[in-house]
């Protein structure tokens, strides 16, 4: 075989074999997978609502309904996989009084667990939240830190799908 072949074909192998490896998950950054991501609708204890993104990255962003009445924003965060149904995420929001002084900054976990799989993709969720808020000028994700007041809720929900409405079946 003359060099030129052996070239080619070695270069075809790495080819294939880059192909190969780049559309893995994991080569794509996808750590959470196409089962949990998407946006989903909570209710917190009977109360607040709360939309949820998860994305295949493992990034985690929340808007509750309650933000305004406790002067908080919204939270980003990130999210992974710890269970064949469950995911924990870590989001940061912060925190204001009526006249806009930032008074804190939120860390809040949230261990969910997801259920009712159509189509290879969740459709149900349901779990806890744990919050601890710090001062203004605190570090949350310092271990040593020390918060000055917590949370929890509890809370189940669903998956948003594109066209839904309670009029419509699943």
């Amino acid at each position: 075989m003359d060099s030129r072949k052996i070239f080619s074909r070695t270069v075809m192998s790495a080819v294939i074999l880059m192909g190969l490896l780049g559309s893995s998950p994991a080569a794509a950054g996808d750590t959470i997978g196409r089962k949990f991501a998407g946006t989903y609708l909570w209710v917190e204890d009977g109360s607040s609502q709360r939309v949820v993104t998860i994305a295949r990255d493992g990034s985690f962003a929340s808007v509750s309904q309650a933000a305004s009445t406790y002067g908080f924003t919204d939270g980003l965060g990130s999210a992974k996989q710890t269970g064949k149904r469950a995911i924990t995420a870590t989001q940061i929001d912060f925190n204001f009084d009526d006249e806009g002084t930032p008074t804190g900054v939120t860390r809040v976990v949230f261990s969910m667990v997801f259920g009712d799989k159509k189509k290879g993709k969740f459709q149900s969720v349901r779990g806890s939240l744990f919050g601890e808020t710090f001062g203004p000028d605190e570090n949350p994700l310092d271990p040593e830190g020390s918060p000055t007041s917590t949370f929890s809720f509890a809370f189940t929900g669903q998956r948003v799908k594109p066209g839904s409405s309670s009029s419509q079946s699943p």
